[in-house]
């Protein structure tokens, strides 16, 4: 791989192309495999970056059709994939869920990994907790697949995090199904 490749001095570099083609494809092989639990949520806001910036977003767009305004998607999705990473950063965790508070709105979707020294958050929000978290943690993975896997050491401690939540408990059932779809989609 190409070392400019993670250059994040321009967002509009190969790599921030790159981030969100992934997370748009992660997202339709979700849809077209019945893989999204509410089927009227078309679009979700994704953001990356890494942490010698924070907590400025390198990248912050939505992705998928327009946010129905009547629904308050645009405003709620743009603060959390912001709060998100935010807080998983100053409580040194490596996924928002570790920290999960849902009585204070604060909710999974974002993670954490190490690239080429520097780590990185991805954050999604928009869609329900486990498919915002199973977008932010494929984006690595088909990004990487030499160095990021569900078998990963840290992704697989991000769900095992998730799991201690009785209300994402199946998430890594979960998260195997969209890995599998994607893998067989995209021959990764």
């Amino acid at each position: 791989m190409n070392k400019d490749f993670f250059d994040f001095s321009d967002p509009d570099a190969r790599l921030g192309h790159e981030l969100t083609s992934t997370a748009e494809k992660v997202f339709q092989i979700m849809e077209n495999n019945g893989l999204i639990a509410v089927p009227e949520r078309k679009a979700f806001m994704f953001a990356a970056w890494p942490r010698g910036l924070y907590p400025f977003p390198w990248i912050k767009t939505v992705i998928g059709t327009t946010f129905d305004p009547k629904l308050g998607f645009d405003e709620n999705c743009n603060r959390f994939v912001e709060e998100k990473p935010t807080r998983q950063f100053e409580n040194n965790h490596t996924c928002s869920a570790a920290s999960r508070k849902p009585e204070m709105n604060q909710w999974e979707g974002s993670i954490s990994v190490i690239i080429r020294g520097i780590e990185w958050a991805f954050s999604v929000s928009g869609l329900k907790g486990r498919e915002d978290q199973a977008i932010s943690i494929m984006t690595p993975c088909i990004i990487l697949p030499e160095e990021f896997n569900l078998e990963t050491p840290r992704i697989a401690k991000i769900l095992d995090i998730c799991e201690g939540f009785e209300d994402l408990k199946g998430i890594t059932e979960y998260t195997y199904s969209v890995y599998d779809a994607v893998a067989s989609t995209l021959a990764f």
